[in-house]
């Protein structure tokens, strides 16, 4: 066979161990007899010994007599790459066309983590001393014999990702996305309760309440803003009723149309602020305080009635 012969070329010019070559003869002559697991052992044995690229060869043809499609894929894929580095051309061509036919065998798996750096195992689960070791790319899909597989992917400081695959269908690309989740540090204990001191009764403190203060602090401040407002609008509106026809003069001032539409939007809404600003403050007044609820009365004045109201905020 070519490859054997390849590889035979290269043992012979390669220097090799003596129990490395003594191994690999007699794995080439459990080949030639046909006891493919014999052989693919010692070739593996020899290979231990001194790595060698016609040994790596044979392995992987060895592989594939043995129907161990996958094995064979990788250990031609191996060849391939160590074959270009040593640029022997013949040996890399062999490599890439036996590892290219064993494709339609297989089925690929292209394991997708993201850009997290991570590593994955396949353990066959029919056969679980089968184990398939690799690295996550998804660019480079791993290639194994068609069956049902448990995967698991593991990334530092990420939880592993596990599941069950059915790869049936040879020739086939099987993409698999995992989800590597950031692990949650767990949580420290918490400390032991400290001892608590008994409560001594307290007297309730007077004072007001924190909402009818805000209140009546805000409703105050809204209320001088409208009434300021209110007095700058009607300054203007007086200027306006001031204005004789043909023009000012010395006794008519001049109101600009920017002053003018900003008071016939300014004085609703400061009345309106007046309006809300005391309503509030009146409210802040009567809502009833600690230990001081808030009192109102009415008296008569001269034309009518008045009112008074006692209160804090």
């Amino acid at each position: 066979m070519l490859l054997l012969a390849l590889a035979g070329r290269v043992d012979a010019a390669e220097p090799t161990d003596s129990d490395a070559n003594s191994t690999f003869n007699q794995a080439r002559a459990l080949l030639a007899e046909g006891h493919l697991d014999q052989a693919c052992q010692l070739f593996e044995a020899s290979q231990r010994l001194e790595p060698a690229l016609g040994t790596l060869l044979n392995l992987a043809d060895c592989a594939e007599r043995a129907g161990q499609a996958a094995l064979a894929h990788r250990r031609f894929s191996e060849a391939a790459a160590w074959a270009h580095r040593t640029a022997e051309r013949r040996r890399e061509e062999v490599a890439l066309q036996r590892a290219e036919a064993l494709k339609a065998r297989l089925v690929l798996l292209a394991v997708d983590a993201g850009h997290t750096q991570a590593v994955g195992q396949l353990r066959s689960v029919r056969d679980p001393a089968l184990v398939i070791d690799f690295v996550i790319d998804a660019k480079q899909p791993t290639a194994v014999d068609p069956g049902t597989y448990s995967l698991r992917v593991v990334a530092a400081g990420r939880q592993p990702f596990e599941a069950v695959l059915e790869l049936v269908r040879p020739g086939e690309v099987i993409h698999v996305l995992a989800p590597l989740v950031p692990e949650v540090p767990a949580a420290a204990p918490a400390p032991a309760p400290e001892p608590m001191a008994p409560k001594v009764p307290q007297t309730p403190v007077q004072g007001p309440q924190p909402l009818a203060l805000a209140a009546g602090i805000g409703g105050g401040l809204l209320a001088a803003a409208g009434v300021a407002g209110i007095i700058y609008s009607q300054s203007v509106m007086t200027r306006v009723a001031r204005q004789q026809p043909g023009g000012p003069d010395a006794n008519s001032p001049t109101v600009t149309r920017a002053e003018y539409a900003t008071v016939t939007v300014l004085y609703p809404v400061a009345v309106a602020g007046t309006v809300v600003g005391a309503a509030a403050v009146l409210a802040a007044v009567l809502v009833p305080q600690r230990g001081r609820p808030a009192a109102a009365a009415l008296f008569p004045l001269p034309g009518g009635f008045g009112a008074a109201v006692r209160g804090e905020f």
